[in-house]
């Protein structure tokens, strides 16, 4: 074979090679982004098992949110007081509102206007089944111990809370404040309140149909 042939031989040998290593390449390169496609979406699913939000969900922006105004006695604008009394010692107020609107919800509160300590219940709905109202009436004078004895009770988090309003013939006063007793170690705070900061009254449930009643 001529010296011409066989460098003619390598030459087309050279090529085909080097074709051969290209379509390889391109193979690789292909596969590679391929692989890049399906993996991304299993780390997207990934992150929202882990955070239990979906894609398509976003926060809330906090310049959306609706500040709730509370009057001095932590009612709203859209409420009126029930029973309300501030406590001995303390800023905070004690009150019961029921909403202007028919009385669609009774609620209470524990704080100040600034900042509201214990709201309950939660959710409004059928908030009056939450609730009991009770009480004894005892008419005459000093001297046949003549009282009126009112209290609001309701549980919340194990624990009892009782709203109480107090009157007696024999020292003419009246004594308000709330009785919270642990259910697990039948622990009883008695939290008193100032009888000369009385807003409302608790007879007012007396007649009322929303409510459940006992006669003690």
């Amino acid at each position: 074979m001529s010296s011409n042939k066989l460098s003619f031989l390598v030459v087309i040998l050279v090529i085909s090679f080097s074709g051969l290593i290209g379509c390889n390449g391109t193979q690789k390169i292909e596969n590679s982004s391929s692989t890049s496609t399906t993996v991304k979406p299993k780390q997207t699913d990934a992150t929202n098992q882990v955070t239990n939000v979906p894609s398509n969900t976003t926060s809330p922006s906090a310049d959306t949110e609706t500040k709730i105004e509370y009057k001095e006695n932590v009612c709203t604008d859209n409420e009126e007081v029930l029973f309300s009394f501030k406590l001995a010692n303390s800023p905070k107020t004690l009150s019961v509102c029921v909403s202007k609107t028919q009385q669609d919800y009774i609620i209470y509160r524990f704080g100040t206007k600034d900042k509201i300590e214990l709201e309950f219940p939660e959710n409004k709905a059928d908030s009056w089944s939450k609730f009991t109202y009770s009480y004894y009436l005892r008419g005459g004078g000093a001297g046949n111990e003549g009282m009126d004895l009112n209290y609001l009770s309701f549980e919340n988090n194990g624990y009892s809370y009782k709203i109480y309003q107090e009157f007696t013939t024999e020292d003419n006063k009246t004594n308000v404040g709330i009785k919270i007793i642990d259910k697990a170690t039948n622990k009883e705070t008695d939290i008193k309140g100032l009888s000369d900061s009385i807003e409302g009254s608790l007879i007012n449930l007396r007649e009322n149909e929303k409510i459940k009643t006992e006669i003690l």
